[in-house]
């Protein structure tokens, strides 16, 4: 089977499934979002071991499933200090040999990127609006698509050649207007309270963090010396390397909606 129809087999399989998660509510949402954070928590812990750093992946998934569960339980974050309280213990009766700080740094940073940054698709949803949260991911795959195939047509000028040496500055400009027309017809036909300047500073996030998330990914697994992050998804390879522009710009898009726009509280 040709990688091309691997990827195309997988999203038929996929996108309906997080649509579906986004639609149906809080509960089966967190059930996806936890799948994808978990799995991409675990691909980075293992482009750490790629470097050759030990990681603690029970102390880390335990704490993030912490994270992930901040908008139902109040005490989320008293049970996320009493895991490192018992990790902190843990370390002590490893000693120095065990490395700690090579684990402590591993764990933390893990549960930042990317599970603490992703859970922001959890507060969007639980603020009610279905419809924001499908505008990100509508303009994250825009943005994807076009600056693909924008720079293909008319890459010219190497965008991060160290990092990714196929993507250019054309495309992406093509991908930031990719997600401004998702963005505008988004507006024009669903969301008309979205004020012009609303719709292209959220459209500017997705295009232009969605792509800096994408590059920050592909540093990672340069500097592991991988080509990809994990082979969970057939065509896609990981979690991380098909959720990688949503998990940088999520956050700034979330953001946005509660300290500009108003729309979420």
């Amino acid at each position: 089977m040709s990688n091309n129809l691997k990827r195309i087999l997988t999203a038929i399989v996929g996108i309906p499934l997080v649509l579906g998660a986004l639609y149906a509510g809080e509960e089966a949402l967190w059930v996806v979002v936890a799948v994808i954070a978990l799995g991409a928590q675990w691909e980075f812990l293992t482009l750490l071991e790629h470097r050759e750093w030990p990681v603690d992946r029970f102390w880390a998934l335990l704490a993030a499933v912490g994270v992930l569960s901040r908008s139902w339980f109040p005490d989320w974050g008293l049970a996320v200090t009493g895991v490192g309280m018992l990790y902190v213990a843990w370390l002590l009766r490893k000693g120095v040999e065990g490395r700690p700080l090579e684990r402590m740094a591993g764990t933390l940073v893990s549960l930042v990127y990317p599970v603490f940054l992703l859970s922001f698709i959890l507060d969007i949803r639980a603020g009610g609006s279905f419809a924001l949260v499908l505008l990100l991911f509508g303009m994250i795959w825009a943005c994807d698509t076009a600056a693909y195939y924008t720079g293909r047509s008319l890459g010219r000028h190497k965008l991060a050649p160290t990092i990714s040496p196929n993507k250019t500055w054309e495309g992406a400009v093509g991908g930031v207007l990719g997600a401004l027309l998702v963005a505008f017809l988004v507006r024009h036909f669903w969301l008309p309270g979205l004020t012009p300047v609303d719709a292209m500073g959220l459209a500017l996030i997705a295009g232009v963090f969605g792509q800096a998330g994408d590059l920050l990914e592909s540093a990672l697994k340069r500097s592991a010396g991988v080509k990809d992050s994990g082979t969970l998804l057939p065509g896609h390879g990981g979690m991380l390397d098909r959720f990688d522009s949503i998990i940088v710009a999520m956050p700034l898009y979330a953001a946005w909606l509660v300290h500009v726009t108003g729309l979420l509280v």
